[in-house]
């Protein structure tokens, strides 16, 4: 989108844990867990309205972490534009 970062992946290898992961984006985005229609807190899914991104977070078999962040356009939180991923494996 006009040259513009619009998402990142970030890949964590097995020494870090989910709950770490987890924990440091809970310390930043505390009230933007995404919770279904009953108030259950979706695991590993982050809605920040504030900041226009959403966040997932992905535990592979083999251990390995993956934070994904994607921008939000100007059609709102439902309107997601495709990622630009990044990764230093």
């Amino acid at each position: 989108m006009n040259g513009e970062v619009v998402g990142l992946t970030a890949v964590y290898d097995k020494s870090v844990s989910k709950k770490e992961l987890q924990a440091a984006i809970n310390a930043l985005y505390e009230k933007s867990a995404v919770h279904t229609a009953n108030g259950m807190v979706i695991d590993g899914l982050w809605r920040v309205e504030s900041e226009r991104i959403v966040i997932q977070l992905f535990e592979y078999s083999d251990g390995t972490k993956r934070l994904i962040y994607l921008k939000v356009t100007s059609g709102g939180m439902d309107s997601l534009v495709p990622s630009a991923h990044i990764c230093s494996e």
